[in-house]
């Protein structure tokens, strides 16, 4: 479990956190015994975005040098797309802007009825980040993600389940039980086919049919080969000549 943890300004990203998740994310992607990463926010928010008190600072320096912006950096969601771990994100209350970004490049979205969500980046006079202009059409379809943009406006979790911005919706205090639930079942099967099965369809929403095919084809046998198929077949063939 990952908590974004600055509660007394809503989780707001700064280059503090953004760096200390990057560094977070690479280790608990190195370690084996970690079978599935799940993202949540501390106190009664997920994310409410960019810290704007940074933003000022930033612009006010770049004014000072009589320079231009230095170039943002969207290292944290090539991060979060590659990371190959299972990820889910709780989403516990509002996530807003960059905290929309995050949520949906998590592979799995489960929110509290408490939750709301607004693609707020125009709000501040920015563009989607994070891969999100890439990750929310394929959610929502086209139409939805230019309308979620390009009004800034506010939906709440009912009406992000019915979109499918979000897979799940559940009361507040069921939250962490449900993202819990989810995270075991997965972490049950076996890791190698997990991982390779979420690198497919990451793939796969990049690829054409054939191009999808073919990596299909080379996965399937690198799976064939492996100690984890022949395990998983094993153990269902003893478990139904036990029925």
């Amino acid at each position: 479990m990952v908590t974004l943890n600055r509660p007394h300004v809503l989780n707001a990203i700064n280059d503090a956190l953004r760096h200390e998740l990057i560094g977070l994310l690479e280790k608990l992607d190195k370690d084996d015994r970690v079978r599935v990463v799940t993202v949540t926010g501390a106190g009664k928010a997920f994310c409410a975005g960019g810290d704007i008190q940074q933003f000022k600072k930033k612009y006010d320096e770049f004014i000072a040098r009589r320079g231009s912006p230095e170039y943002y950096s969207n290292i944290l969601g090539k991060t979060l797309f590659d990371i190959s771990k299972p990820t889910i994100a709780a989403i516990n209350g509002p996530a807003i802007g960059g905290g929309l970004s995050i949520a949906i490049a998590c592979d799995i979205r489960v929110a509290s009825e408490k939750a709301f969500f607004s693609a707020a980046y125009a709000v501040v006079g920015a563009t989607p980040e994070l891969g999100s202009s890439y990750i929310l059409p394929r959610l929502v379809g086209l139409g939805k993600a230019y309308e979620l943009i390009l009004t800034a406006k506010r939906i709440e979790s009912y009406e992000a389940e019915k979109i499918g911005l979000v897979n799940k919706v559940v009361p507040d205090d069921h939250l962490q039980r449900e993202v819990c639930k989810i995270a075991k079942a997965i972490a049950s099967l076996p890791p190698f086919a997990i991982r390779l099965a979420k690198k497919a369809l990451r793939h796969g929403i990049e690829s054409t049919l054939t191009q999808a095919l073919d990596y299909e084809t080379h996965l399937l046998t690198y799976c064939f080969g492996t100690k984890e198929h022949i395990e998983s077949i094993t153990a269902l063939l003893k478990r139904f000549k036990e029925q």
